[in-house]
């Protein structure tokens, strides 16, 4: 019977209380409505104004008067302490509230509470430990001790980082203790830091030394050589110097330098190009003496300074030096891209039939294959065209060729009035593309844009929880409610485990809610591309938000933009995420680079500016933004493909490219959406850029479609009639 009894108390423990979610998402109020929310919220407020130390009062106060939802309240303390710590000269201590963590550890063991309290205790004890060091000794070691204490809390990098303080503050007068501290961080991560650190510990041999000494004046005297024959335009001296460095130094840290002078001697042989300079042949004869691979480094650098006259000359050279040979694939896609890039079709058609003909096996067949059939229709073969186009949809080929072959075999066929299947298959396998839509556009005689009307929507997701769970989604309705947003994001993350397409849609719209549109996209984004049957309104609301709307349409009308286009573009910069930043520095929601940035602060003149931080404020990046987009459709006579092509690109870039293309020059000026005057998308020598105008494009589709359940398309289709730029 006490086992019976035993049992059963054990079941009733574990008994889970189910929560459906539908595709509206969690019941919320939307604002805070309770006290402890209204607490939560002037938190958050304060943390969202920088208004640290306000911020690490009130979340004392808070911890002090209220239970509910202390964990995270008890991390937003210590983020909020440590940022107060950072920018007042005295220090507030917290060792009362770090008691916390071991009286009730069970707070932080869901993944997402555990990673936020890690940054912020290591956060907090690092800024500790910074201030005493130098200050106060017993301090910074007693705040070391603290991390050790906590040492499952805190990270290897807080923790290496605070040792090496620590070894920073005794070198001075306690060498051996120093190393001791510095040997003990390097240990823990390894950092070049700390490892020339202990290397200052350790003697040199001074004969080592100065051996190393005079091999570097004569790497430094031969640099300036090549320098000097580099700006002086000597290039066969320049050409004989290059040798003898590669023969002397293989391996070396200046060797792209090197190739780069190279490049550049043979670049400015064609500055001007009415008239090659009586050395130029000379020049080309010794870059075509290096072996294949070297070539194709020279020619990779050409395509990057985009000289496309000169790409095509070296390229062809290259080409018929090694025509034979295998190894010599790279140079044949050169001559073929270089031909392209000059509007030199036939040679195109004949190196990528070479390529076709010898490399079927290889893993960039698709590509071969598409860029071939593209050039085919370039010279109006279009028979040809479609027959190598359409093969290449037998192949299980990644995109973008398999779908841009696809289109283009379609329009192949309609040249020759030949009965194909393409259209419909790009509406049923590639419904959420531009070349999708367009196929969908152009599959009714009115020449309109609407939802399918037989999909039905319906979609739920069931979630299992026992107290804790319970709990957690109790904290999460009133941390969305409250505006704690990131932390929302993080428990969405814990609570909802997604699986079929369906629960993925719900947990979208969850995301959504918490205003984490990057999760939400990224979730949805997904399922429309392979499930047609997702194609609904209330799908693509969540796929296609309109978060900022008023700024947007603000500026949009102040430049003469569609807001939808505007709304495209920030979708596919950083989903409406506006702290995001590229590999490259690009900033907040219209990702500007700091030399836009700087430009456009001149030309608003905006006092003061100073990259990035401005920016990440959502007001001033889609003011910023939309003056840049509003220059470059100037610039482009108001040709939106071509503009948004220089927003990814570089309007530099475009138009070098742009002027290498003899047929395209007046094309451009022609505002057509037609297929003919749209291939050079596909023909960009940047796949991003080729990706980025189209899916910028069917953005803008998708947000007319919402609008008003149906959108009439006008010639071109990328532009609404009350906006003629």
């Amino acid at each position: 019977m006490i086992f019976y009894v035993l049992i059963s108390s054990f079941v009733f423990s574990q008994q889970l209380t189910e929560v459906e979610v539908g595709l509206d998402g969690l019941k919320l109020a939307g604002k805070p409505t309770t006290k402890i929310e209204k607490e939560l919220h002037k938190i958050a407020n304060f943390d969202s104004k920088q208004s640290f130390r306000l911020c690490a009062k009130q979340s004392k106060y808070y911890l002090n008067n209220f239970e509910e939802h202390k964990s995270w309240v008890y991390i937003k303390y210590l983020q909020c302490l440590s940022e107060s710590n950072k920018k007042s000269r005295g220090f507030v201590e917290a060792f009362d509230k770090l008691k916390t963590i071991d009286k009730n550890a069970n707070w932080f063991l869901t993944p997402s509470a555990e990673k936020r309290l890690t940054q912020a205790l290591g956060a907090y004890l690092l800024s500790a430990m910074d201030h005493y060091s130098g200050r106060d000794e017993k301090k910074l070691l007693l705040y070391l001790n603290q991390i050790e204490e906590h040492r499952s809390w805190v990270s290897d990098s807080n923790y290496a980082e605070a040792l090496f303080l620590v070894a920073k503050h005794f070198k001075k007068n306690q060498k051996k203790l120093s190393l001791e501290y510095a040997e003990k961080s390097y240990a823990v991560k390894s950092s070049k830091e700390v490892k020339e650190f202990i290397a200052e510990f350790t003697p040199v041999d001074k004969d080592e030394k100065k051996q190393l000494q005079l091999e570097d004046e004569k790497q430094k005297k031969l640099l300036a050589k090549l320098k000097y024959y580099n700006r002086t335009n000597k290039w066969i001296s320049l050409s004989k110097n290059v040798k003898k460095w590669n023969d002397l130094y293989p391996v070396s840290d200046h060797s792209y330098l090197i190739s780069t002078y190279l490049y550049r001697a043979f670049y400015h042989s064609f500055e001007n190009r009415s008239s090659k300079p009586k050395y130029f042949k000379k020049v080309v004869s010794y870059i075509l003496q290096n072996e294949p691979a070297v070539l194709h480094e020279v020619l990779e650098l050409a395509l990057k300074y985009d000289k496309y006259d000169v790409y095509y000359e070296l390229s062809k050279a290259s080409y018929l030096k090694y025509p034979q040979l295998s190894s010599s694939k790279k140079l044949l896609f050169h001559y073929a891209a270089a031909s392209t890039f000059t509007a030199n079709y036939k040679d195109a058609v004949k190196a990528y039939k070479l390529l076709y003909d010898r490399f079927k096996t290889s893993e960039d067949f698709g590509e071969i294959s598409f860029k071939y059939g593209l050039s085919l229709y370039r010279v109006k073969n279009y028979k040809l065209s479609h027959k190598v186009l359409a093969k290449n949809l037998d192949k299980e080929i990644p995109d973008p060729w398999r779908l841009s072959s696809m289109y283009w075999a379609w329009r192949s066929a309609e040249k020759f009035n030949k009965k194909t299947d393409m259209q419909e298959r790009l509406m049923q396998e590639y419904p959420m593309t531009y070349y999708g839509l367009r196929a969908r556009i152009e599959s009714n005689d009115k020449s309109h844009l609407s939802f399918p009307q037989k999909f039905e929507e319906k979609a739920s997701l069931t979630l299992y929880l026992n107290n804790q769970g319970s709990n957690q989604l109790d904290s999460l309705k009133a941390l969305i409610n409250a505006g704690w947003l990131s932390e929302s994001s993080d428990l969405i993350n814990d609570l909802f485990k997604p699986t079929s397409e369906a629960e993925k849609v719900v947990t979208a719209k969850v995301y959504s809610q918490a205003e984490d549109y990057f999760n939400a996209i990224k979730l949805v984004g997904d399922i429309l591309e392979k499930k047609p049957e997702y194609f609904t309104q209330k799908v693509l609301n969540i796929a296609y938000p309109k978060p900022f709307f008023e700024t947007i349409d603000k500026y949009s009308k102040i430049h003469n933009l569609d807001s939808d286009l505007v709304l495209s573009l920030i979708k596919q910069e950083s989903s409406f995420n506006p702290v995001a930043e590229s590999p490259v520095g690009a900033q907040g929601l219209m990702q500007i680079v700091r030399i836009t940035a700087n430009e456009i602060a001149q030309d608003l003149r905006v006092k003061g500016f100073r990259f990035p931080k401005p920016l990440q404020d959502s007001y001033t990046n889609i003011r910023f933004g939309t003056y840049y987009m509003k220059k470059l459709l100037r610039a482009n006579k108001g040709h939106i493909p071509l503009a948004l092509a220089c927003y990814n690109a570089g309007i530099g870039n475009i138009w070098r490219w742009v002027r290498a293309r003899w047929e395209l020059s007046k094309k451009l000026e022609n505002h057509s959406s037609l297929s003919d005057d749209e291939i050079w998308i596909d023909e960009l020598p940047w796949m991003e850029t080729n990706y980025y105008v189209k899916s910028i494009l069917r953005n803008f589709l998708i947000y007319k479609i919402l609008n008003n359940n149906i959108y009439q398309v006008n010639q071109p289709v990328w532009q609404s009639q009350e906006y003629n730029l």
